[in-house]
């Protein structure tokens, strides 16, 4: 695809002739404004803008203006050209939503005045101000498409992001047999983030038009349902059987979440005039995960799920993010500036995806419980290196893990396993492959490798043993074998048998002696 198009660049034979362009537009800044009471209104004013327009250029066509939650009629000359005014009494809510109102003009327009009168529907409307521009509708609307490209872009990239991370989960679900929901609920969070942005966006009523109520409905639902993913990727992350405090969060704030959308369906209740309302709920969600978190949070050492270790960067970010954008709203009384939330998470989700994938990398050819390579890549590591020049191979096997296990408990035996992993890591030096080849087996390959490098490992392998093992029980007890392709003429595999047979040998001794 890549060599198509750099084939299509050199070899372009379109030649774009245009020698017509547009007179852009331009604000309207000579309008009067007039206050006017009126009894019949939802906040009991409207306002009415009024303005001679200048003689029309060939291509300035249209007027347009934004309305937040606002009711419109355009005059010319005191005849009614535009409405935007509910059709009919609505039974689910008072507002019609926010619009671009983009006015056709014509050239008998030249030198009308015209008159926009503005009716607020809540009280958050009455001082919002309410910017006039005149000249080109494709103009107007590409200016707004570029003001507005790099929000709906990242909107889309933090779909993506969520996408990614559901069928992340369900990919691991279906191969792996999952059980850790962290990455869907997460997955929600960031498509629900990014849907309340992108359709709260000025742009969207243009992109979406027909129905500007749905538009804005579909962004503040989708802010509404934010803390219900929220709370449980949290309780997910800390699996804390303790307490059931994650639990009650969620039960109490989906149980808030159903009333206040039934409510909507009711003339006493409105959604958008209780934003204060929502927002403060968020607020105190987010507050309750922050609390539960610090007092009882259980960061256990078990790396099944080391993005529990972000955590505590997750809630930092939303945190600041989300205070700053309270009072941003509380300031300006709009949710156009509710940017830092969204870059917050953003960002986190991001590091998310891409430390998922370093993990699920690691999955693939690490093991879990100590990080050394895993059995599948010792094999593939054999297979890819049937003979290495001047090698050691190592097998060492622990002693009496079964025995272990059932006089001690399996946590027991873990630690003996956690103990040999680092033995093998202090003793053989990093740039060498060491391996889980089984339960207890595991194998080293060491470069460069005669019979002084090999007897300082094993050197190396009693004295880190002999400390291990100062004050405690069980011992730590393991049997090793080793061979040389120095001494013998055969591949990789086969040296792998012969240090196997060598380790059995001591494995055999060491049973005896006991």
């Amino acid at each position: 695809m890549l060599g198509l198009l750099i084939a299509l660049v050199v070899d372009n034979n379109y030649i774009k002739s245009d020698n017509r362009v547009t007179d852009g537009y331009h604000q309207v800044f000579a309008i009067n404004v007039e206050e006017i009471e009126d009894e019949n209104a939802p906040q009991g004013i409207k306002k009415k803008y009024s303005t001679i327009m200048d003689d029309f250029h060939t291509n300035a066509n249209c007027l347009a203006f934004y309305v937040i939650h606002q009711y419109v009629r355009v005059y010319i000359d005191d005849k009614l050209v535009y409405e935007f005014y509910p059709s009919k009494e609505s039974s689910i809510g008072n507002t019609i939503g926010c619009t671009w109102v983009i006015v056709p003009l014509t050239h008998d327009d030249s030198n009308k005045e015209f008159v926009v009168e503005i009716t607020p529907v809540f009280s958050d409307g009455i001082d919002t101000e309410i910017k006039f521009y005149h000249g080109a509708q494709y103009d107007i609307f590409m200016d707004i498409l570029l003001g507005k490209i790099v929000w709906v872009l990242t909107s889309l990239a933090c779909i993506a992001v969520g996408i990614v991370l559901i069928c992340s989960y369900l990919y691991s679900k279906y191969n792996h047999k999952a059980t850790n929901n962290s990455l869907v609920y997460l997955g929600f969070v960031a498509i629900l983030i990014a849907v309340w942005k992108l359709f709260d966006l000025d742009l969207a009523t243009l992109l979406f038009e027909g129905n500007p109520r749905l538009v804005f409905y579909i962004s503040y639902i989708s802010l509404i349902l934010v803390p219900l993913p929220l709370v449980k990727y949290i309780g997910s992350l800390l699996r804390n059987k303790k307490s059931n405090f994650i639990n009650i969060t969620f039960g109490l704030y989906f149980m808030v979440t159903v009333i206040l959308l039934i409510l909507q369906f009711f003339p006493f209740f409105d959604l958008r005039a209780n934003i204060s309302l929502i927002l403060g709920l968020i607020v105190v969600v987010i507050l309750a995960l922050i609390i539960t978190v610090i007092f009882e949070g259980d960061f256990d050492s078990i790396k099944k799920n080391n993005v529990k270790e972000l955590l505590p960067l997750f809630l930092v970010i939303l945190s600041i993010g989300g205070i700053l954008d309270i009072i941003i709203y509380f300031i300006t009384r709009s949710t156009d500036d509710l940017v830092f939330t969204f870059i917050a998470f953003f960002v986190y989700s991001l590091i998310i995806v891409l430390y998922s994938l370093s993990e699920n990398d690691k999955r693939n050819y690490r093991d879990f419980q100590t990080g050394l390579y895993n059995s599948n890549s010792c094999k593939e590591y054999l297979e890819a290196n049937p003979y290495l020049p001047n090698c050691g191979v190592m097998m060492i096997d622990l002693n009496g893990l079964k025995y272990t296990n059932d006089h001690y408990g399996h946590a027991a035996g873990d630690r003996l396993i956690l103990d040999l992993t680092e033995i093998l890591k202090k003793s053989i030096p990093v740039s060498n492959f060491i391996g889980r080849y089984g339960g207890d087996e595991f194998i080293a390959i060491i470069n460069n490798c005669d019979k002084d490098k090999i007897n300082r490992i094993i050197d190396g392998l009693e004295y880190h043993k002999k400390e291990c093992n100062e004050d405690r029980m069980p011992k730590l007890s393991f049997a090793y074998g080793y061979a040389l392709s120095s001494e013998h003429e055969c591949n990789l595999s086969d040296l792998l048998k012969i240090a196997d047979e060598r380790m059995y040998a001591k494995k055999e001794e060491h049973y005896k002696n006991q």
